[in-house]
């Protein structure tokens, strides 16, 4: 079982715990608290292999300025 610590930091820090989080916090809390934050983890597996915000934005910026776009 976890210990009270470990609730009250998930509770304060990280908006609540979901299950087994409890635990990982008890067992290095520097760790368990920094894991929800950490976006790559976070990310579900079907949007781990996307580009990041920068790329995707190059790419657009490049579409743009490419000859022949309708539009403008």
């Amino acid at each position: 079982m976890a210990s009270v610590a470990a609730f009250i930091a998930a509770n304060r820090f990280v908006l609540g715990a979901k299950p087994g989080e409890l635990a990982a916090i008890d067992r290095d809390p520097r760790a368990g608290l920094s894991a929800p934050l950490d976006p790559v983890a976070a990310a579900p597996a079907e949007l781990t292999g996307l580009p990041d915000t920068a790329t995707t934005l190059k790419q657009i910026r490049q579409a743009r300025r490419a000859p022949g776009r309708c539009g403008h």
